[in-house]
Formats: C-alpha cells, structure tokens, sequence
C-alpha cells in the first residue's frame, strides 16, 4: 500500500530472540493453512510489516508468493509438537517464526522428514499472530469513533495487559528424527 507507515512486525513473544524488529526481517512466517485427513498443508511468507494499528501485511505483494510444503500431521506432532512440550495438537492457524528454510518446501511430494523444512530455530508465535488476527478483525468491523482521551482505568488495565504480554515468551522449538528412524513403527 503506497504511503502506509509501518515497522517490521515484532512479536512480543519474539523480544528476547531479536532487540529490534530489523532483525526478524529475514525470518519466514509459517502458517499451518490447511488440515485434510492426515495431511497438513504448511505456507510460508516473507517477514509481513505492521503498520500504526497493528494490521500486518506484506509489501510489495509478497503474500501472494508462499512456498508450500505437506507433511502427515502426526509427524508434525511427532517430530515438532512433542519434543518441544507442545501439549496441543497441530491446529489450523498455528503459526511459526523460521529464522531459516530448509531445502524441503522444494518438494512436490508430502515432506517425510519435518527438519527438512528448517535450517534454524523455529518458534511457535501462534498466540501472537491469533491477538493480530484479532485486531485486523475487531479493526475491520469497529465502529470508527473521534478519539478521547485515555482514563486511568484504560491506562492500568492496558498497562496490566503489557505486562502480562511481556512475560510471555517463545521458546526456541525442538525438531526430533521421524518415528521411523527412532526405532519405532508408524502406526
């Protein structure tokens, strides 16, 4: 969008990996798009920008050139969700931040090893980018009002809610081998 202010998104669960939102421009967006049987369709992004009331979005058009990548969902479970103590299940909407891609959003075929789709840390960001959703939505269908100002009230309970954020943190995911070559057999 021409004349949009904005700053790379910076996730506040993203703070302690990066002291300044520049650093996460190179990072990957991953999103789990789609769940069909037993497969998950997994999309990748360019880092997207926030502009001043927190809607993301991708310059230049970006958004429309993801990478695509498909893999089992137990194996997503089993390889990412479990050793990093994720105790839901692979969902619609969960969201990573990859610090690098792997060779393996370059197949055509469903993914059979996890690793193969990061060269480096990934983090889970779903609550971050679920409260962004959140905030494009509520912007979407709000009631545009003139502006007052800020009561005590708002002030604490914002400042509350700041604080609470800030203490939330992404953890860096762990990647495990797949079941198979951990000497068990595929259900």
């Amino acid at each position: 969008m021409v004349g949009r202010t904005s700053v790379v998104w910076w996730p506040e669960a993203l703070h302690h990996v990066a002291a300044e939102p520049e650093a996460l421009k190179d990072f990957a967006y991953v999103v789990l798009e789609e769940l069909v049987d037993e497969e998950v369709v997994l999309m990748s992004w360019s880092w997207p920008h926030a502009d001043r009331q927190g809607h993301l979005y991708w310059r230049g058009g970006k958004v429309h050139e993801p990478s695509t990548a498909v893999v089992g969902r137990s194996q997503l479970r089993h390889q990412l969700y479990q050793p990093s103590r994720l105790k839901r299940l692979p969902r619609l909407g969960d969201v990573y931040a990859a610090t690098r891609l792997g060779p393996g959003w370059a197949a055509e075929q469903p993914v059979p090893d996890v690793r193969t789709l990061f060269d480096g840390p990934v983090y889970d960001i779903s609550a971050d980018a679920r409260e962004a959703a959140k905030l494009a939505y509520q912007g979407a269908v709000a009631t545009v009002r003139a502006p007052r100002r800020s009561s005590d009230l708002d002030n604490r309970l914002l400042g509350e809610a700041r604080q609470h954020r800030t203490r939330l943190t992404a953890k860096a995911l762990k990647l495990a081998p797949p079941q198979s070559s951990r000497g068990r057999r595929r259900p």
